[in-house]
């Protein structure tokens, strides 16, 4: 994280939200470091599934107890009944072996659901078990009765502890913006929240809204003068809109409240801001010719596999030097003035200034 608490463009770039295997290879590399932060992560997740109140609960607390110095973490260990053992019983994310034959194995849940008999048949692999979830409680009570089972636990409840694994100093920073990354993505909240654009990227599109027809002007300069003035008169003011994470403006013509073109960005926090340009055709389909000029210009059609379709679009990611240099509205305009640019040059907006 930088000092404004925005994420840095290479963790955010590497980073996708909600995805559990990549997660849990986070986890297995952290506990790969050193056995001391192994242990910490089980020790975490052990106390918070330890509960005198529950048969799981006492499971977790004595196998907490029994927990050697010297573990260490396997990713993706596939799953064998012991009598058994030719047929798989699945893939676990997270296995741990320490001395003395202490073992324990852990499945990670954001967004997805446990598979239909998915716990009853790890179970079946006779090594304690404890599941990590948003939140508890889709277990099946039955598992109460076998005594691998330690429970689930909630991301809430062990975030805190993990970032006190102990790690290098260099990999410990790293390891809590990540944390802070995933925290900020919404996976540790107990329930999945509908994903929104931050309070950066309203603002950030505020700007653009105030620049946009004015940046499609400059562009259009070139076109006869009453041409172009006749086109701009006619557009409605710039409306601000959202789509999931996503928040956008919009052209639209006054006349037949016609979308002509609309900007939407994204992780304006971050230092590299990801923006789409889209175009509409001001007719029901697009000439073949004008397809593969936009194509050329790397548009995509919406739909994607009709090159007669009315709507085009482009998303780019702009580029962090621009963003330091320039200031990310600066850096958006100039992006998305470029692509009007492009646009203009291939006769895009030609039929709008009939």
């Amino acid at each position: 994280m930088d000092a404004s608490g925005a994420a840095s463009p290479l963790l955010r770039a590497l980073r996708v939200q909600g995805d559990e295997p990549q997660l849990g290879r986070l986890i297995a590399a952290a506990c790969s470091i050193s056995a001391e932060a192994c242990r910490d992560f089980l020790e975490v997740l052990l106390r918070a599934a330890s509960d005198p109140y529950s048969d799981a609960g006492k499971n977790a607390a004595e196998h907490l107890r029994a927990l050697p110095d010297d573990v260490h973490c396997e990713q993706q260990r596939a799953l064998y009944e012991p009598d058994f053992p030719a047929g798989p019983l699945g893939t676990v994310d997270l296995s741990f072996r320490g001395a003395r034959g202490w073992q324990l194995i852990c499945e990670l849940k954001i967004n997805s659901r446990y598979e239909r008999t998915q716990l009853q048949r790890y179970i079946k692999a006779g090594v304690p078990f404890v599941s990590v979830v948003r939140q508890p409680g889709s277990a099946d009570p039955n598992l109460q009765r076998d005594a691998n089972w330690l429970g689930e636990v909630a991301w809430s409840d062990i975030r805190p502890g993990l970032e006190r694994l102990r790690l290098p100093q260099a990999d410990a920073k790293l390891w809590r913006d990540i944390l802070e990354l995933i925290a900020s993505d919404g996976d540790f909240d107990p329930k999945r929240g509908r994903p929104k654009p931050s309070a950066a990227d309203e603002a950030l599109v505020s700007q653009v809204r105030r620049t946009l027809t004015m940046a499609l002007a400059r562009v259009l300069s070139g076109h006869r003068d009453e041409d172009t003035k006749a086109f701009l008169d006619g557009l409605q003011s710039p409306v601000q809109r959202r789509n999931s994470d996503w928040v956008g403006v919009e052209l639209r013509q006054e006349r037949r409240d016609h979308l002509v073109m609309s900007v939407w960005l994204r992780h304006a926090a971050s230092q590299s801001p990801e923006v789409e340009i889209w175009w509409d055709a001001p007719g029901r389909s697009v000439a073949r010719s004008l397809s593969q000029a936009l194509r050329q210009e790397h548009f995509g059609p919406y739909p994607r596999d009709d090159d007669t379709a009315p709507q085009w679009f482009s998303r780019r990611t702009v580029a962090v030097a621009d963003v330091l240099s320039k200031g990310a509205p600066a850096a958006v305009m100039s992006t998305v003035t470029k692509a009007l640019i492009r646009l203009d040059a291939i006769g895009a907006f030609d039929d709008y200034l009939l």
